[in-house]
């Protein structure tokens, strides 16, 4: 039997009944481990409390063959003996290359006027109702507040192979120094042509019938500012603070952050329990309020934790801490989303996305819409086990 919490955001308490009796074994379909002759045999029946997280799920399986009625215990959520919040700002340990997308952009056919900016894709529509007689410029401009050279700042482009290239006045030819994301996102380093204020990069080139015109993107050493109508470069910052780091230089990244820091524990909770104490034991677990990412990777003084991949955002850390100071770090890894978009639907975050979504004439709005990235509320807690621990060994070197 497959039970699910469908709730995303509330977990709850379910007493859950079975009609005959048997020994009940929970299977952990992560880790394989299973929890043997965990619930309750009465008159006739099986039963067994359960404390479902928001979207969590249990698998249970009873073989009425077996007898079941040794053993009384529940599996319910652990009594906190002990908490301790962490500090809200992290210092960065490792992040991957920053990106900002620019999908909006100037177009010229031939030697007519420039546009007014509109989006990549109404461009293509304007150069594409040209075609067989379109030399075509597309113009991208953004602001930088930082010193690019010496940085590693790439300008990355689809098909470089059909473009010609002018950055801040100068020409330039495509030195393809590999992909990005994806085969097909070349890039070209570029940061000894930027200046600070204002810069402006030209592709231009005849149209031809199945070139493609798509978003282009600047990666590299660099924060992203929202200053009101657009993004501007600035330097990269040291610390975050546990939040939306959307808002905290990184709207359009897609990688992983590594966030550090330190605490100082002058002891330390028991270690593992004998059969007869174990409901006197307590555990240490590195927990999360909220996690925004696709996976999160923790460390504790160098010795990796299973990774979190959904609720409840907590690892049992016990057997890894030390008297005095323990390093915690915490690998944030997010998805394309905040990157490739949709960034301009009205609705915001779509349920379903297709190809229309990201040219939607009659639901687009220029703002942007991103999505969460980063973590709220960690701290370590100390709890008691009130009948078994969570399920899978959750410790690996």
């Amino acid at each position: 039997m497959f039970l699910a919490n469908t709730d995303a955001r509330s977990g709850c308490r379910t007493d859950v009944k079975l009609k005959c009796e048997g020994a009940l074994e929970m299977w952990d379909a992560r880790t394989g481990e299973i929890v043997p002759k965990c619930g309750i045999n009465r008159k006739g029946s099986t039963r067994i409390e359960l404390d479902f997280p928001a979207a969590g799920s249990f698998l249970l399986v009873l073989n009425p063959s077996e007898d079941g009625r040794t053993v009384s215990r529940q599996y319910q959520a652990q009594a906190s003996l002990r908490e301790i919040p962490l500090e809200r700002t992290w210092a960065i340990a490792e992040q991957s290359l920053n990106a900002l997308t620019l999908d909006f952009c100037r177009c010229r056919v031939n030697d007519r006027e420039w546009s007014t900016p509109l989006p990549v894709w109404k461009a293509r529509e304007i150069i594409q109702a040209a075609y067989g007689n379109s030399d075509f410029a597309l113009e991208f401009s953004f602001r930088a507040d930082l010193d690019a050279a010496g940085k590693q700042v790439h300008f990355v482009v689809e098909t470089p192979e059909k473009f010609q290239f002018e950055i801040n006045g100068r020409r330039l030819s495509f030195r393809d120094e590999g992909y990005w994301v994806d085969v097909s996102f070349r890039k070209m380093m570029v940061g000894e042509y930027l200046v600070r204020g204002e810069n402006r990069i030209i592709l231009s080139g005849k149209f031809e019938k199945d070139m493609e015109l798509e978003s282009c993107y600047l990666v590299g050493e660099f924060a992203v500012e929202q200053r009101k109508n657009e993004f501007v470069l600035s330097e990269r910052p040291q610390v975050l603070r546990e939040g939306n780091w959307v808002e905290q230089g990184y709207p359009f990244f897609c990688g992983s952050i590594t966030a550090t820091q330190n605490i100082s524990l002058p002891t330390l909770p028991e270690g593992p329990p004998k059969p007869e104490e174990h409901r006197r034991a307590g555990r240490a677990y590195l927990e999360f309020q909220k996690v925004n990412a696709i996976v999160v990777e923790i460390r504790v003084n160098g010795k990796v934790v299973d990774p979190l991949l959904w609720q409840p955002w907590e690892r049992e850390v016990t057997e890894l801490l030390q008297v005095g100071e323990n390093r915690i770090e915490v690998k944030v890894v997010n998805s394309l989303r905040n990157l490739l978009g949709p960034h301009h639907h009205r609705k915001g975050e779509l349920l379903r996305v297709n190809p229309g979504s990201f040219s939607d004439e009659s639901n687009w709005v220029d703002s942007y819409s991103f999505v969460p990235f980063g973590f709220v509320g960690a701290r370590l807690v100390w709890k008691q086990d009130e009948n078994f621990r969570h399920l899978g060994k959750q410790i690996r070197t």
